[in-house]
């Protein structure tokens, strides 16, 4: 049985220490840290592969999240290195960075074979706290459609525009909600 590439591997020693869990699609590495997530996107041309890495980091975040994998799979993975012992690592379905920020998450999961990730804004919570440094663009913008689009060294990348609800008597209602770029990248 074939591993499914989107589910989330923990971080058992085998990886950089900041890195907690990483999720593999077609084109793109999604690294889960403490303070956000890296996306490195990659592309292959002819024999050559061309990348690009963008840090997302929460500012102003909690400086010491809880990171949580959920819902564990049954695959292992098995990292070998010189002179240590075997490290056997899970794969989970999803992931959680609890208390980012005060009263809310963040949650990273798969759609379609591809990474996403949601932020819960518990009822009370200040979402306007919230704010993602990019690094690894030349510039961010957001588009007519609302799209957030980063310009980088392999070509445009982009964030669809932002859905945000509320859940009221058990339905999901939509709330307004958009990116907006500052200085430096912040948005």
């Amino acid at each position: 049985m074939m591993r499914n590439q989107a589910d989330f591997v923990e971080n058992k020693g085998q990886w950089n220490h900041h890195a907690k869990f990483l999720s593999r699609a077609s084109g793109l590495n999604l690294w889960v840290t403490g303070s956000g997530m890296v996306l490195d996107y990659y592309a292959h041309f002819g024999e050559a592969v061309s990348g690009n890495a963008i840090a997302m980091d929460f500012v102003g975040a909690n400086p010491h999240p809880a990171v949580k994998g959920n819902n564990k799979t049954n695959f292992l993975s098995q990292y070998v290195r010189p002179k240590q012992p075997i490290h056997l690592a899970h794969s989970f379905k999803d992931v959680t960075i609890s208390k980012l920020y005060p009263g809310v998450d963040l949650h990273l999961y798969k759609f379609s074979n591809q990474p996403r990730y949601d932020l819960i804004i518990a009822p009370g919570a200040n979402a306007n706290a919230i704010r993602m440094k990019l690094d690894g663009v030349k510039t961010a913008k957001v588009d007519g459609h609302g799209n957030l689009v980063m310009k980088t060294s392999i070509g445009d990348l982009t964030e669809q525009g932002l859905y945000a609800y509320q859940t009221i008597n058990g339905k999901k209602q939509q709330v307004p909600a958009r990116f907006k770029v500052g200085s430096r990248n912040v948005v």
